[in-house]
């Protein structure tokens, strides 16, 4: 598939703030480690550790991603044909939509760090177990659109 195929693509990578609460864990173990192993073992820790860390945050970042034919939210893919509405939510309403108006049978796709925004997406399909998935995005209104 080319990138113009793609309608809308999203990789929901971590903020800023996260890798610095990651790095601040990390610094302390290395000194842990440093302090009866010596300055060298504290540091080689710290370097291992913030480069798996590093790795593991992007490796574990979902795509959303829609096509002319699909939509892909991190491992699952649904034919864009079953697709009977899609909802974009912005702050309060999409902190209900993950909260107290849950519906626990929603495939979801959700991050901390990009819990501002989402959408709501309505599956159509009789046999899907899943009524509807919900997605973190950073941009709602343009995922609602590419889905349209």
């Amino acid at each position: 598939m080319s990138s113009a195929d793609i309608l809308y693509r999203e990789r929901l990578t971590p903020r800023a703030y996260v890798y610095v609460i990651v790095e601040a864990l990390i610094a302390m173990v290395a000194v842990a480690y440093g302090a009866p192993f010596g300055a060298r073992v504290g540091w080689l820790v710290f370097i291992g550790a913030t480069a798996l860390a590093v790795w593991g945050l992007l490796a574990s970042s979902p795509i959303i991603e829609v096509t002319a034919t699909h939509l892909r939210a991190g491992p699952a893919l649904i034919d864009r044909s079953l697709i009977i509405e899609t909802s974009a939510l912005e702050t309060e309403a999409f902190r209900l939509a993950r909260g107290r108006d849950a519906d626990p049978r929603r495939f979801s796709v959700l991050r901390p760090w990009h819990s501002g925004s989402g959408a709501i997406v309505t599956i159509g399909d009789p046999d899907d177990p899943h009524p509807a998935w919900i997605l973190t995005t950073a941009r709602p209104r343009e995922l609602a659109a590419a889905l349209a």
